[in-house]
């Protein structure tokens, strides 16, 4: 994939003819400044021809509906047909009137169009309409939103692909299915997206800034094209076109991610996440995407998916398993002031710490927020995992690899769900029974101590060797210890089956913390995981 379509977009500055709805263009026309393009605003159908005939792409969406401005869509689609622009579609709410599905139709019929946007019962019902009620399935519209039976979601996705596919096929377009999971198919090639936040599904206009972004990447890459000489439209032409829409899709659910990220770091809400969302977008590199996209390639079979995700799963289990070599859990007691503090981190983790849990009881929300921001740039910065302990707005917000969380905290099935599938959740276990009911909520490890009694948690039990030993053998997921661990006693550890040590004043409490981190991992490395003890 080419990796440079927002940079595209800023170098041609492509002007995008959107004849959109009243209740979001101005959205659109800002997020498309914003990444770099030239947006037009004109419906009249006195003028709507004339100008797709000075702009680089055409967007049509349908959804304030007025049949005066059906039309200057037709009439915009067929100049744009003959200049050879992309045209992007999104049908919204095709299903909730005759007129509008009617209105879809002659579109379709009079303009041929390069890329198809909606939700699932927007896709489902086009098809449908289209002499694909087979594929499509019979369900009822919900206006403009998608109902529960169309509504993509990460275990259907691939139900929904197909529909997808199908419309592709049938209209030669690539087709961008969003929902939980965004779908992106031209027929052949396919890809899920799961970039983006829930909060995106509660404003107004953001799958209308989709329209918008995918017009300027797409309008850039023909200005391009067409500045190249090139004049029929190739195979290779037909790939640029999925795998730019591919990359646009990725960029909206990222600046998504941020802009949340943003909102929550100075408690603001969701009035205020639209203008965040548009500052994202003009931040936003190809980098940046290369860097936080997340994609899965290619449709699969049911048996295939299955292999995949237990080899994932293996996969996943074995790369947290590593990280818990040693885990340093930080105590902001053992430092004088916040630069102090973040030099101890950095000591750790210049010492050999694995993974770095910031556990901040009673920090508040704004000031917890930005340590965890730090925090989070800190680590990444090492390339190694950031935990949070029992916070998962926290979590959330700072964009942290994960969560940890006790037995009197949020019950460990929630914050699972609350977490998505792809970040890490540790879990306190302190009997076997407790370590089995964290694994089947959906725990990726488990902490458990105190196994030498602990100088921080005063009121912490301990647990002796045979509980932590069974413990390690009773779950397939690895085991972390805890509790007063140093370089001297990690080795009566030795057999148990941990697959390291959780460690805080061992590490932070000491005078030289990269120091004691480096003794603790050399230990840690030897006596974890395997053998008996004698």
């Amino acid at each position: 994939m080419e990796e440079n379509w927002l940079e595209t977009v800023k170098e041609v500055c492509p002007r995008v003819h959107c004849i959109t709805n009243y209740v979001t263009a101005q959205s659109v026309a800002n997020l498309i400044l914003a990444a770099g393009g030239s947006p037009i605003m004109a419906s009249g159908p006195l003028e709507a021809a004339d100008v797709t005939g000075i702009s680089s792409s055409l967007v049509i969406n349908m959804g304030t509906l007025d049949e005066r401005t059906v039309p200057g869509m037709i009439e915009a689609g067929k100049k744009a047909n003959s200049l050879g622009l992309p045209v992007i579609f999104d049908p919204v709410g095709v299903g909730s009137s005759r007129f509008r599905k009617q209105t879809a139709l002659e579109i379709l019929k009079r303009v041929s169009v390069t890329l198809i946007r909606g939700n699932g019962a927007e896709i489902r019902i086009l098809l449908e309409a289209l002499g694909g009620e087979e594929a499509a399935g019979n369900f009822p519209s919900c206006g403009i939103d998608a109902g529960k039976t169309d509504a993509v979601s990460l275990e259907n996705a691939e139900e929904k692909a197909g529909i997808a596919a199908a419309l592709a096929k049938a209209k030669g377009a690539v087709v961008v299915l969003t929902g939980e999971k965004d779908i992106v198919t031209d027929g052949d090639r396919l890809c899920y997206i799961a970039n983006g936040h829930s909060w995106m599904a509660s404003i107004t206009g953001s799958g209308c800034m989709l329209d918008g972004l995918l017009g300027a990447v797409l309008g850039a890459w023909n200005e391009k094209r067409a500045a190249s000489g090139q004049k029929a439209f190739s195979e290779k032409d037909r790939e640029d076109c999925f795998q730019a829409a591919v990359w646009a899709v990725c960029a909206h659910g990222i600046c998504g991610e941020r802009a949340y990220r943003q909102c929550a770091a100075s408690r603001r809400g969701k009035g205020s996440y639209p203008a965040a969302f548009i500052d994202a977008m003009g931040f936003l590199t190809d980098t940046d995407v290369a860097g936080e996209k997340k994609v899965e390639q290619g449709r699969k079979s049911q048996e295939r998916r299955n292999t995949e995700e237990q080899g994932n799963t293996e996969e996943r289990r074995e790369k947290i398993r590593n990280a818990l070599s040693l885990y340093a859990v930080t105590d902001r007691r053992f430092s004088k002031n916040q630069d102090e503090f973040f030099r101890q981190i950095e000591a750790a983790i210049k010492g050999g710490a694995t993974m770095i849990q910031l556990r901040e009881k009673g920090l508040p929300h704004e000031e917890f927020l930005q340590e965890a921001l730090r925090a989070r740039e800190l680590t990444r910065a090492y390339g190694i995992p950031l935990i949070i302990n029992d916070n998962v707005e926290i979590a959330l917000a700072c964009g942290a690899d994960g969560l940890h969380i006790g037995q009197e905290d949020l019950p460990a099935a929630e914050a699972r769900k609350r977490l998505g599938p792809d970040r890490i959740l540790g879990v306190t276990a302190k009997s076997v029974d407790q370590a089995k009911e964290a694994w089947e909520a959906g725990a990726d490890y488990l902490g458990s101590g105190a196994v030498f009694g602990s100088g921080t948690k005063k009121d912490a039990k301990g647990m002796d060797y045979p509980t932590l030993q069974n413990i390690c053998r009773a779950v397939p997921i690895p085991v972390v210890a805890i509790g007063g661990i140093t370089a001297e006693n990690a080795e009566l550890l030795a057999g148990s089956g941990i697959a390291g040590a959780a460690v805080v004043a061992g590490i932070f409490g000491q005078t030289d913390p990269e120091a004691a981190a480096r003794r603790l991992r050399e230990k840690i490395e030897i006596i974890k995981g395997t053998g008996k003890r004698e």
